[in-house]
């Protein structure tokens, strides 16, 4: 993993920029820890709309330093984010701090181009800032990272692990449930996830941050009929349970169709415009890189996706959310089976 050192006090003058992920507590939790160690600037943003924000970002002549946390690339933006990415770094220093796979001639092109690479699939985005940022960061920037590990489920990951070993367990996992419940909760709320990062960079637990515990319990309000929703309509594959979800909570219902489904891999996605928004889990037995296959599937299909190991998501043309669910249960058969390269 490579590293970039602390800058000059010049440096420090200069306008920093974090674009982070807007969905997650990791993407949140990274930009605080941006936040913390370089004063930056907060933009959030989903896989969705991550170009559109980084050619903003690009356009901003005010901006001096660029860092993007926590948001991988699929298929088809990752020559896009290249390009602009490589343009930017003609005239500040770029970093791109994420976890998920990618390609290696992609990540040779982004380091030829002079972009700091801050990349390792084996532990989150937060806790891969506060390793590369430590110096920075305040002692409580550790149970930051540490929180946002547990909502990615990442606590066990080689330098999630000494950071979890420093505190109770059980108070980092109620901290990362809660936070994590509300940045679900306030995913069209920008000004509240702003100010969320704003009160992870200042330090503050969970219990700290007011409303946030209401935020929580409301957000579960719905899971029990949700459960319900799920043990009733999931239909099975060979390898994948899938169900076309109503609810806007069908990136957690992806979670309930793994369990409930009792296969490899647990899929839900709901309808939107011009696309199905898919959530892909899968089990620890599940020795498949679902992110890897995901990105694949879905970009053969005119749509795209990545993520995790276990992990990912995908956006997938409405006429195709039926080929994707059967060729992603087939490629998952194949490869579980040893069959090798895939066709």
């Amino acid at each position: 993993m490579d590293k970039q050192p602390g800058g000059d006090a010049a440096a420090e003058k200069e306008k920093s920029v974090v674009l982070s992920h807007k969905e997650d507590l990791d993407g949140i939790s990274a930009a605080a820890l941006m936040v913390q160690s370089y004063g930056c600037d907060v933009k959030l943003a989903d896989y969705e709309g991550m170009m559109g924000a980084l050619k903003h970002i690009a356009a901003d002549p005010s901006v001096k330093r660029l860092f993007v946390c926590d948001l991988g690339l699929s298929e088809r933006n990752q020559d896009e984010f290249v390009e602009v990415m490589g343009r930017m770094r003609k005239t500040m220093p770029v970093t791109y701090i994420d976890h998920h796979a990618i390609d290696e001639g992609v990540a040779g092109r982004l380091k030829d181009a002079g972009i700091t690479m801050i990349h390792d699939t084996l532990d989150c985005a937060s806790v891969l800032a506060y390793e590369a940022f430590r110096d920075r960061l305040d002692e409580h920037a550790s149970f930051t990272a540490a929180c946002a590990a547990v909502s990615d489920y990442m606590e066990d990951g080689p330098a999630a692990s000494p950071l979890m070993r420093m505190y109770d367990r059980l108070f980092v996992m109620l901290n990362a449930t809660v936070l994590a419940q509300c940045v679900a909760a306030k995913q069209r709320d920008k000004d509240y996830l702003k100010q969320l990062v704003g009160e992870l960079a200042a330090s503050r637990y969970a219990h700290e941050i007011t409303g946030s515990f209401e935020t929580a319990r409301q957000q579960c309000e719905p899971v029990p009929d949700m459960i319900r929703t799920v043990r009733d309509g999931v239909k099975r594959l060979r390898h994948v349970a899938y169900m076309d979800m109503t609810e806007s909570g069908y990136k957690r219902a992806a979670n309930f169709v793994l369990g409930l489904g009792a296969l490899d891999v647990g899929v839900s996605y709901r309808a939107k415009k011009e696309h199905y928004s898919a959530s892909i889990r899968g089990t620890d037995a599940c020795d498949v890189h679902l992110g890897r296959l995901v990105n694949e599937t879905a970009s053969a299909l005119g749509g795209s996706g990545g993520g995790h190991a276990r992990a990912c998501g995908a956006m997938i043309p409405l006429p195709n959310i039926d080929d994707f669910v059967r060729e992603l249960d087939r490629r998952v058969g194949v490869e579980m089976q040893g069959g090798g390269v895939l066709q």
